[in-house]
């Protein structure tokens, strides 16, 4: 039997979600009476919420614990998270010193996992493809007392070429509307005056359930009557599915930003082809219009791949071009990672 355990520490790598993933888990250990430490050498428990979306986050992630495995103090090691679900069992051999692996849907699961663990002394696992629809949203312990993270979807059915999160957080699951607009009432009474919507595909919100007649736009309407919370974000949205009710609740909406994350990735078609972001250039630069006309003042921001494999100088200035006519507020850019 393992000491049992009296404090934890928690990193978190990677996206919104992961850090509403990790609020969830720190809620767990602090209602099984665990106080939450912020220097890792401190903890009885370590939690390490992983991203996999690129090389360099899991390169950060097997560094850090391989560094605390030369330690000689003896404490509780568990990765969740992305990596989690990626890299499964074989965390266990590249990293001797973890003792459990908890996937993208199995957070839920950290009590009992961390059970088996004290009282068996043993390693171990949980990485279901399956996602727990019921999952707890209330337990979350937010470190920010007027702006709190929203999950409406989790996983991702779009199959882009360069990304792993179809395969890490599995298919789109939308999560019943009445359970959103009562966590979120719940954090309106408590303070909030700020929530970010959240899913890897807003825009495909309640297309998993026909039967609700409730889609992304509507989810909207309802959550903008909430008495107390003055304002509503969203991310990220997939271009392809953007619709002119939503940009219309956009405008209407006194609640709703003005602001949306539309990422085009890359600015050649042949790239986006290989990409497989299942639009072209053209039709992108025609929802921009849309989305302008009907909401004049509106602010977008991108995210962007520069390398992609194949990818030539002259496809790389049509990339520039898209920053001179769209002209986005905010742009994440990254490298190409190969694996």
């Amino acid at each position: 039997m393992t000491t049992k355990p009296k404090t934890f520490f928690v990193r978190t790598y990677g996206c919104q979600m992961n850090e509403l993933d990790s609020e969830i888990m720190v809620g767990q250990l602090e209602k099984r009476g665990l106080k939450r430490v912020h220097d890792e050498s401190e903890g009885d428990v370590l939690l390490f919420n992983t991203c996999s979306i690129r090389d360099l986050a899991e390169r950060k992630v097997m560094g850090k614990i391989g560094q605390i495995g030369r330690s000689k103090k003896k404490q509780i090691i568990g990765i969740t998270g992305c990596m989690a679900m990626a890299k499964k069992e074989s965390l266990f051999r590249k990293l001797p010193n973890v003792d459990f692996v908890i996937g993208t849907n199995n957070i839920t699961d950290l009590d009992l996992i961390l059970d088996q663990v004290i009282e068996t002394g043993e390693k171990q696992i949980k990485t279901d493809d399956q996602f727990e629809e019921n999952l707890n949203y209330l337990v979350a312990k937010r470190d920010d007392k007027y702006k709190a993270h929203v999950s409406i979807i989790r996983g991702c059915d779009k199959f882009c070429t360069y990304c792993v999160v179809p395969y890490t957080r599995g298919q789109e699951v939308s999560r019943p509307p009445e359970d959103i607009e009562r966590e979120c009432r719940l954090l309106a009474e408590q303070g909030y005056k700020e929530i970010t919507l959240l899913g890897q595909n807003v825009n495909s919100y309640g297309k998993d359930k026909p039967e609700w007649r409730e889609l992304f736009h509507d989810l909207l309407y309802r959550l903008d009557n909430i008495e107390g919370i003055e304002r509503i974000r969203f991310m990220t949205s997939h271009p392809i599915d953007i619709t002119v009710d939503l940009m219309q609740a956009i405008r209407d909406l006194p609640s709703l930003c003005e602001f949306v994350h539309f990422p085009i990735q890359a600015g050649s078609n042949r790239i986006l082809k290989k990409m497989h972001r299942i639009y072209t250039k053209e039709q992108y630069f025609e929802k921009v219009a849309l989305l302008k006309e009907i909401v004049p003042n509106v602010a977008l921001g991108t995210d962007i791949i520069v390398g992609f494999p194949t990818e030539t100088e002259e496809e790389f200035e049509e990339t520039l071009e898209v920053f001179r006519q769209v002209r986005y507020s905010v742009a994440f850019l990254y490298t190409y990672s190969p694996r």
